[in-house]
């Protein structure tokens, strides 16, 4: 008896260690269908913070159109200078280590929270972001792993 109960407690043990070794990643689940999905390593800690503007807070309405710095989330440097035309057309300009990647044409639509980007010569990929709208002159897009933040130039 005391054998099967040693040889049950050791195969328990053996079962949790091997469950211990499995990656996972934190899925955020929105009410629009979309979902956002963080590596767990990637994460200090998880919290929640009482919003301002009440129950239902108005989304701030963006008007794109403009020029907008962009930085990575450690906010160090530039690391692009986006510029939305009013007909849809745009550049993006990309740097590293302060040195310009050069000047990329695109389309855009952009529609509530969607922004859609057509590269030029890539109609056929676009890039597609979910911002999140901080305010009138900032914005951000997550891709998962890394937040890239957008500030309209002149402010």
């Amino acid at each position: 008896m005391k054998r099967l109960f040693l040889l049950t407690t050791l195969v328990g043990l053996f079962a949790a260690v091997c469950h211990g070794q499995k990656k996972y990643e934190m899925v955020i689940e929105k009410t629009d269908g979309t979902n956002i999905v963080v590596n767990t390593e990637d994460i200090v800690r998880t919290y929640f913070r009482e919003r301002t503007g009440g129950d239902n807070p108005q989304p701030t309405a963006l008007n794109i159109v403009g020029t907008w710095n962009v930085y990575e989330a450690d906010v160090q440097g530039l690391d692009g200078i986006w510029t939305f035309n009013a007909d849809g057309t745009g550049t993006i300009e990309e740097f590293y280590h302060g040195e310009s990647e050069g000047v990329d044409k695109m389309t855009y639509d952009f529609s509530g929270t969607r922004l859609t980007i057509y590269l030029e010569g890539e109609k056929d990929d676009p890039l597609v972001f979910d911002i999140n709208v901080v305010s009138e002159n900032e914005f951000t897009w997550t891709d998962g792993y890394d937040t890239l933040t957008f500030k309209r130039q002149g402010n």
